[in-house]
């Protein structure tokens, strides 16, 4: 009985992991390529740091297009390029884990487009900036 919580309660913390990394997937897709870049050019162990800063970099680039920008074109051009990878990402990997669960092929595909949107969702949410509060008069 214990063994059986404690594995569903590993799962969903497994989950929830994920959920959250695929809204970050253009961040880390960025941090990715440049660690192996610098990896390949011989940084050893700072290619790790270099892969962190790229990632943090580029979202920390995008939030502040998205923040400062007055033109609504670039605000949504910066919000659709994080949103798509991560809408794609959302989607291999809710495909892939509906495997263990489900055997028909078109509720796996239904499972993953409502992952998908919700993933994306969640990454124009998470990258928009908080509303400006008003003052209570």
């Amino acid at each position: 009985m214990f063994g059986t919580i404690a594995l569903l309660g590993g799962l969903g913390a497994f989950l929830f992991l994920l959920y959250s990394s695929m809204v970050y997937a253009l961040p880390i897709t960025i941090g990715l390529w440049a660690g192996f870049w610098a990896m390949h050019a011989g940084a050893g162990v700072g290619s790790i740091l270099a892969g962190a800063a790229a990632g943090a970099i580029a979202f920390e680039l995008g939030q502040l297009v998205i923040a400062t920008s007055r033109s609504p074109v670039i605000r949504w051009i910066v919000l659709l390029s994080f949103t798509v990878p991560a809408v794609i990402a959302g989607y291999s990997m809710i495909l892939q884990i509906s495997e263990l669960g489900a055997a028909s092929l078109i509720w796996r595909h239904l499972f993953a487009v409502v992952g998908a949107g919700a993933i994306g969702c969640t990454a124009i949410l998470r990258l928009l900036p908080p509303p400006l509060s008003t003052p209570r008069t």
